[in-house]
């Protein structure tokens, strides 16, 4: 979605399920200012999933989350992605 396109009917609350069964939510590239969808992360924190946040600078949201990588997102996800693939 872009911002400022109108939600599907039911698209909130289906994210809001999902996020409130998930163990891992990632917060990524957000100004967490934007309700409702800023309030997923709080869902899933609340639910007790572990809650990381990818973004260049500090928001709202990121005193509620476990884990902050701070930088952009086409720099930080491809190295979460390159962790994953390691072998231990």
């Amino acid at each position: 979605m872009l911002f400022g396109e109108i939600l599907p009917a039911g698209a909130f609350e289906q994210a809001a399920a999902a996020a409130a069964n998930c163990e891992l939510c990632f917060v990524i590239g957000t100004s967490g200012l934007v309700y409702p969808a800023a309030g997923l992360p709080e869902i899933a924190h609340v639910a007790g999933a572990f809650v990381c946040e990818v973004n260049a600078e500090k928001t709202p949201l990121s005193d509620l989350c476990d884990e902050l990588l701070m930088g952009r997102a086409g720099e930080v996800l491809p190295l979460l992605s390159r962790l994953g693939s390691e072998t231990v």
